[in-house]
């Protein structure tokens, strides 16, 4: 596939990580993608040779676009698939962790928090939601970890989440969180909970009810992970 663009012009985009999004390392690709893609071409670059280079942590690997497929229909991907564009970044990522791993069975397991560090996060945090009071000083402090810049995982049972951004009334009082899955149309992996407690926006967006959801996302266990990087689109 070395003949496909690595990005598309004004990639990455958090829609590009297609897949298995419950996994935590194409969660985390996603996320950095969504808050801070710069992130991600400061780290994957293309030689124009049919190979590209990705840093991860202090190692630098270099591989070329012989990515696996799947038997049944050699022209898909068979773990991370194309982005937009049919891009490739995600992928080129994934077998550089295949490298670094040794095998792709290896680099499927790659956590959220694995993948955060290897791209040079400054910061990284596991919170509980349970550990929070209220359901305003969680949104509060999600909002503050996306300003750094950062990138925000949530994890709601076996389905994990991009926190996109947050919404506010008039009076500035936070009232939706703003979660997207991604690679399609986000589906709850869940037991759902009320259907006006998760509303779907536009094409990829599902708008979190902080009020609401805050109890739900306690009771199920619910949590979230942040990281911080010094670079932003």
């Amino acid at each position: 596939f070395r003949n496909q663009p690595l990005f598309t012009r004004y990639g990455p985009f958090s829609s590009d990580v297609r897949g298995n999004s419950g996994r935590g390392y194409q969660a985390a690709l996603a996320a950095m993608a969504e808050t801070s893609p710069t992130t991600i071409r400061h780290n994957v670059v293309d030689f124009n040779d049919g190979t590209y280079g990705v840093r991860l942590g202090d190692r630098f690997f270099r591989v070329d676009g012989d990515l696996p497929v799947r038997r049944s229909s050699p022209g898909e991907l068979r773990y991370t698939g194309f982005g937009g564009g049919y891009n490739i970044w995600a992928a080129v990522v994934e077998k550089a962790l295949a490298y670094q791993r040794g095998n792709y069975p290896y680099a499927v397991t790659t956590s959220a928090q694995e993948v955060f560090r290897a791209f040079g996060a400054s910061r990284y945090t596991r919170g509980f939601i349970a550990s929070y009071r209220s359901h305003l000083s969680l949104a509060e402090d999600l909002t503050t970890r996306l300003l750094v810049p950062g990138a925000i995982i949530l994890n709601v049972r076996s389905a994990s989440y991009i926190v996109a951004g947050t919404t506010r009334d008039p009076s500035g009082r936070i009232t939706d969180v703003l979660i997207r899955q991604s690679g399609s149309r986000p589906t709850l992996n869940i037991d759902d909970p009320p259907t006006d407690i998760w509303e779907v926006r536009d094409s990829d967006l599902i708008r979190l009810s902080t009020r609401f959801n805050f109890r739900y996302l306690q009771q199920v266990g619910a949590t979230f992970e942040s990281a911080h990087f010094f670079t932003s689109r």
